[in-house]
């Protein structure tokens, strides 16, 4: 059996606010968002300053010789050589190094060696082709000049009269 008892009110004035408790543990790394939208392009960036030109070949029958100590060719028409320039003499086939930058009065070169090989052996003779087809025949050429009289031989019994000398007669 159940009886059924009336405590009144059993909530009490409030009390005094308890101690915090211990922190909790970290909870779980939660699901990565949406990929945000693309951020406007930043504003163009000032222009760098020149560089200086990379090496260069250079052509032409200005520069010459063999020699390997550096050498000012005035003449060779170069107005801004850089160290490590070229040079290809055309005619001759060397080629040459800038050792100096500069203009053609102070830049300076040296030999480094020739492109054009020794001259081969002659080779053996070829074999003789076959003879070629007969060309087509020619104009007639202009009548030549009278040539001279021939020597006259005379048959006769006696021996002419009113020839030159050394005219031959048979009697």
């Amino acid at each position: 059996m159940s009886t059924r008892v009336d405590l009144g009110s059993v909530i009490g004035p409030k009390g005094a606010t308890g101690a915090t408790g211990p922190r909790g543990a970290t909870g779980a790394t939660g699901p990565q968002g949406e990929k945000g939208a693309t951020g406007a392009t930043g504003p163009k960036g000032a222009t760098g300053a020149t560089g200086t030109r990379g090496s260069r070949w250079n052509q032409g029958t200005a520069i010459t010789g063999t020699s390997t100590t550096a050498t000012i060719f005035t003449g060779s028409g170069i107005t801004d050589a850089l160290v490590n320039d070229n040079y290809l003499n055309t005619s001759t086939g060397n080629t040459y190094r800038c050792t100096v930058a500069g203009n053609a009065a102070t830049a300076k070169w040296v030999y480094t060696g020739c492109i054009k090989g020794a001259t081969g052996a002659k080779g053996a003779t070829g074999a003789t082709g076959p003879t070629g087809p007969q060309g087509p025949k020619g104009a007639t050429g202009a009548t030549g000049p009278k040539g001279a009289d021939g020597t006259k031989i005379y048959v006769q019994s006696g021996a002419p009269t009113g020839v030159a000398s050394g005219t031959v007669w048979i009697g």
